[in-house]
Order: C-alpha cells, then structure tokens, then sequence
C-alpha cells in the first residue's frame, strides 16, 4: 500500500469516516483509495491516541481480496480529520510509532477480553 489514503465516501457519509458500531451492528468497511487508484476495503478495530495523533488500526474486510504476495495482519494509519467531517489516512515509517501503537492496541484488546470473562 501506498503512504497516503483518502476515503472513498460519499456526502452522505462524510460525518461517518470512521464509523462507530452499534452493539449487535456490524460497521460497514472504510474503502481506502491509494494515490494509484487502487481501493482497499478495511475494517475498523480501534483508533489509538498516541502524543497526540490519532492513528486507526485496521484489518483488511471479508469481502477484501488480498494479494497472495501479499502479508496479512493490521494496517496501522495515521488519521488526519478535516473540519468538513472527512479524513486522511496515511502511512507511517516510524516502526517506534508503530510498535507503540501496537502495543496500545493488543493491551486494549487483552482489557476487552478479560471484562468479557
């Protein structure tokens, strides 16, 4: 994938960039177009706040196709949110940020996980 995504949503939705799930709703798939063109349909784990950024963690949706070349797991971006209601996400380098993000994110699952138990 490349750096820099924006959303491919309509005006409709544009107050939705990064939806939030009803319980017992599913969230409809972010579609990400890369600079080529190319569409990427994800879904929404978690927005994490890290020194004040917020980046969206994501996994490719069911329906997505993904490149047997390709490696699977999450797609960690950095969500830069307009004033209009939509977004930009892009890519990031910085394997620090990353890696903290990543943490963030497995320890809020690990929480979810033992208040369900």
């Amino acid at each position: 994938m490349r750096d820099n995504f924006t959303p491919d949503r309509d005006d409709e939705e544009k107050d939705a960039i990064l939806p939030v799930e009803e319980e017992g709703e599913e969230a409809e798939p972010i579609v990400l177009t890369d600079e080529e063109g190319n569409e990427y349909d994800l879904d929404l784990l978690d927005v994490i706040e890290y020194e004040g950024d917020n980046y969206a963690v994501l996994y490719p949706s069911d329906d997505a196709e993904v490149d047997s070349d390709q490696e699977e797991g999450v797609v960690i971006l950095k969500v830069t949110p307009y004033e209009d209601g939509s977004a930009e996400f892009d890519g990031v380098e910085d394997t620090q940020i990353l890696d903290a993000v990543f943490e963030i994110f497995m320890e809020n699952l690990r929480e979810a996980f033992d208040e369900e138990e």
